[in-house]
């Protein structure tokens, strides 16, 4: 038997989904209703299950770092640095997250995947899998400590359930030599678990990542299933995320087409309502996608046009500067002209000898010479 699998990790958390907050899924569910008349996105009368809870984000942080954090502010009072104390150190990450590349981030998750609307898998034979995978997640990962881990079958996506598991963590490194001595770091947590990789192709996360998903493999080869990758071999077309975006809508609209043109004689009011709908957003993806080639066109205007610009403007500098050379030369010659002149006119009245001798005293009394 065929299956697909998925270990996607980020940094984009919700804990109340996760935990099913009773208001959350109310929420969700609404919103999901909004887009898609009729249909439940949460499944509450399906099974899902909290398998670690340690609590709030806040109540985790307290536990793992404020011993640390008390011995660093400490540290900074007797060396003659209390404004360098941290506060709150929960509040220190999240003020970091997102001012730069490689800022932490408060909290990671990955979510463990198993099955699809193309390869569907048994219920049971999916939960105990993915049951096997978490249990062994905390064994193997003794640097990412989770703070929360559920399993979910009770999601509705594309008209099936899709068994699949949140593992919500938070990556600590210790006996750190500079900052505290636990800290939030996912290439210091996955350093200490004998993981390194380089700055680019193969970083840390990557091997790790590929390593989880191997993990998971090997249990669903040892239950007797064949893991196939679809994409495997493929070469995945590179977009922004407003075309990816166009791209999953004309998707989605152009399956519920088919669905729509199959629908039986009896509902042709609603058919032709949704047809009118499908088709208006067809009509606004071929908008927007004119709009982004427009876009790119516009940009690559505004770069020819900024060259040529900056040409003529080193050009205008160029002129300036032989300008300026001629403007001093002139200024130079007529100022000699004007001595020549001069010079002419105290010799023509005789004054000459009296001149130079008025000259020689000068340059002498500015030298500071005595006679």
């Amino acid at each position: 038997m065929a299956v697909t699998i998925s270990t996607h990790n980020g940094s984009t958390v919700d804990l109340r989904h996760d935990k099913r907050d009773p208001w959350r899924i109310e929420e969700e569910n609404r919103r999901w209703a909004e887009k898609h008349p009729g249909e439940v996105r949460i499944d509450t009368s399906k099974e899902h299950q909290i398998l670690v809870d340690r609590g709030s984000l806040a109540q985790v942080y307290h536990e793992l770092f404020d011993e640390a954090l008390s011995e660093y502010n400490q540290k900074q009072i007797k060396t003659g640095h209390p404004e360098r104390q941290i506060k709150n150190y929960l509040s220190h990450i999240q003020a970091e997250e997102g001012t730069h590349k490689s800022a932490r981030h408060p909290i990671y998750e990955m979510i463990t995947t198993i099955g699809s609307k193309e390869y569907p898998i048994d219920a049971n034979l999916a939960k105990e899998i993915l049951l096997e995978h978490a249990r062994g997640f905390r064994e193997r990962n003794p640097n990412l400590v989770v703070v929360c881990q559920a399993l979910h079958g009770d999601e509705v996506s594309g008209g099936s359930i899709l068994w699949h598991v949140h593992t919500a963590y938070i990556p600590i490194v210790t006996d750190q030599a500079r900052g505290l001595r636990v800290q939030n770091s996912m290439k210091g947590a996955l350093r200490e678990q004998g993981i390194v990789g380089d700055k680019h192709f193969h970083t840390a996360q990557m091997i790790w990542e590929k390593k989880e998903n191997q993990v998971l493999e090997e249990i669903c080869n040892k239950h007797g299933l064949e893991v196939i990758h679809p994409q495997a071999g493929t070469k995945q077309e590179h977009l922004t995320v407003e075309e990816y975006r166009i791209k999953q809508q004309l998707k989605e609209a152009q399956e519920n087409l088919e669905k729509v043109k199959n629908l039986p004689l009896g509902t042709t009011i609603v058919k032709k309502g949704r047809l009118e709908q499908l088709e208006e957003i067809e009509r606004q993806f071929n908008a927007d996608k004119i709009n982004i080639d427009q876009m790119k066109r516009d940009q690559r205007a505004a770069a020819e046009s900024m060259d040529a610009y900056l040409k003529a403007y080193t050009n205008l500098q160029k002129d300036k500067q032989d300008f300026d050379k001629l403007v001093n030369a002139a200024a130079n010659k007529k100022i000699s002209d004007l001595l020549d002149k001069a010079l002419s006119f105290i010799r023509s009245i005789g004054l000459s000898e009296k001149f130079e001798a008025w000259k020689n005293d000068t340059v002498i009394e500015a030298k500071g010479i005595k006679r």
